[in-house]
């Protein structure tokens, strides 16, 4: 009985200990091969969208605009073109030696003009133009002899004397009045010269005034002869 019983345990325990060594490997189970490792850390931007290959600049790329090939704008600013002052690309002149020009300014007037400016860009001047101006410019036997009030407070204060210029042209010494602000009241006057030009039956008229501060009489004469007007520049009817 006591030769049973030890079998029996000796049996049992050669059971668990195939148990615990498990069944041995299948031969034809394959192995890993260098191909299947890997040792290379795990990218961030797996799953991610490829990223794109930088544009190449020059794919249909669009020709760079030259500006300094535009045409002049008249209705957007005035400048100076082949040394002259170019005002709504109409009146041309010659600016005095140090003078310069600014753009454009649809205020100026009653028209718009460009405001002039002495070599230390101090501004002098307006060279403007005048539309609803029917009847202001007077005429004697086809020639401009005068004008009329152009502004409120302001007005021709001496002779109006011809000058030679691209259209029928004069000049005069014209007087505007200074309004204090504080004060609320106009406490003297200020002294400039002014040219117009105007044609008979046509529109606009044109313009230039300067500080007498800054320039003369002479002066504006001078700049008076260079100015030069194109075609289009005096019509029947403004609009």
């Amino acid at each position: 009985m006591k030769r049973l019983l030890l079998l029996l345990l000796c049996a049992a325990l050669l059971l668990s200990g195939c148990a615990l060594l498990g069944s041995p490997a299948d031969p034809t189970d394959p192995k890993p091969t260098d191909a299947t490792k890997s040792t290379a850390p795990i990218d961030p931007t797996d799953g991610a969208p490829a990223p794109t290959t930088a544009s190449d600049p020059t794919d249909e790329a669009t020709e760079p605009t030259d500006n300094s090939a535009e045409l002049f704008d008249p209705e957007q600013e005035t400048c100076i073109v082949d040394g002259q002052v170019r005002v709504m690309g109409k009146m041309l002149f010659t600016p005095l030696m140090g003078m310069t020009a600014g753009k454009y300014n649809e205020y100026l007037g009653h028209g718009g003009g460009v405001r002039l400016y002495n070599a230390q860009g101090t501004m002098y001047g307006n060279a403007v133009r005048f539309l609803n101006m029917k009847g202001k410019a007077i005429f004697e036997e086809g020639k401009l002899v005068g004008m009329g009030p152009i502004d409120n407070h302001a007005g021709f204060v001496s002779d109006f004397v011809s000058v030679e210029s691209g259209a029928p042209c004069i000049v005069a010494e014209y007087s505007v009045d200074v309004y204090n602000e504080e004060e609320q009241l106009y406490v003297g006057a200020h002294k400039y010269w002014y040219a117009l030009w105007a044609v008979e039956g046509k529109e606009p008229v044109y313009g230039i005034l300067l500080d007498q501060d800054g320039y003369t009489m002479d002066d504006l004469i001078e700049l008076a002869k260079s100015v030069t007007f194109t075609e289009d520049a005096f019509v029947d009817e403004y609009k």
